[in-house]
């Protein structure tokens, strides 16, 4: 049975690594705006995974636990998203294709997509999985549910902390058409993070998203 976080008023107010959080991602935004995609794993790798585990450590919360691993936990994360993946990826290929239909979104979205996705290159789709599956997974999840949510739990209740982590993850993403769908990903990955006190179930969870994404961009919408 795991033993969950308990509040304390003690350390850090809660508006800190909120604050620091939109730091880290106003440099994110910055460096892929000048840069582009080109520069999406090194800002993923530099700006969001190390800070996070530096700060992890600096605050004491670095511990084993937070990688212990286990058949069982990993198959849970598994076994809730990819149902989920499968259904919002069917629904945001419908929504996409009538926002550029209706002229809602720019016409170069589709170029955008491109861009993003290594669609019909060689070794394209072994490349999207890395950049687009493995690291985000990796990265985000150290940032999110990693430093931002054991910081946050330190103030708040399970449920605030799932919630609030979960908001900020959406509006991460930058997209109002599919803020929702961020959302609930967002408080599956804390769901998971507060059940089993790991982030490998976080992380299971948003690879498992990530490969369906990958995988649909290449064989479904590509």
């Amino acid at each position: 049975m795991h033993q969950p976080e308990t509040p304390n008023k003690q350390g850090f107010s809660p508006l800190i690594p909120i604050a620091i959080l939109f730091c880290l991602i106003i440099c994110y935004g910055v460096v892929l705006f000048l840069y582009g995609n080109k520069a999406l794993p090194y800002a993923q790798i530099i700006i969001l995974f190390l800070p996070a585990l530096l700060l992890l450590k600096t605050r004491g919360h670095c511990k084993k636990s937070l990688i212990k691993v286990n058949a069982e936990m990993l198959g849970q994360a598994f076994l809730l998203t990819l149902p989920f993946s499968l259904f919002a990826n069917t629904l945001i290929q419908i929504i996409s294709d009538y926002l550029i239909s209706h002229l809602i979104v720019p016409l170069d979205f589709a170029e955008m997509m491109q861009d993003l996705f290594h669609l019909n290159q060689p070794f394209g789709i072994g490349i999207d999985l890395l950049l687009l599956a493995v690291l985000p997974a990796l990265c985000e999840e150290m940032l999110f549910r990693g430093y931002l949510h054991t910081e946050l739990r330190a103030h708040l209740k399970p449920k605030a902390t799932i919630i609030l982590t979960a908001t900020l993850f959406a509006l991460y993403h930058m997209n109002p058409f599919f803020f929702l769908f961020y959302l609930v990903l967002g408080l599956v990955f804390g769901w998971l993070r507060e059940k089993h006190q790991s982030l490998l179930a976080p992380m299971m969870a948003h690879f498992t998203n990530n490969v369906v994404a990958v995988l649909w961009m290449h064989y479904v919408a590509g």
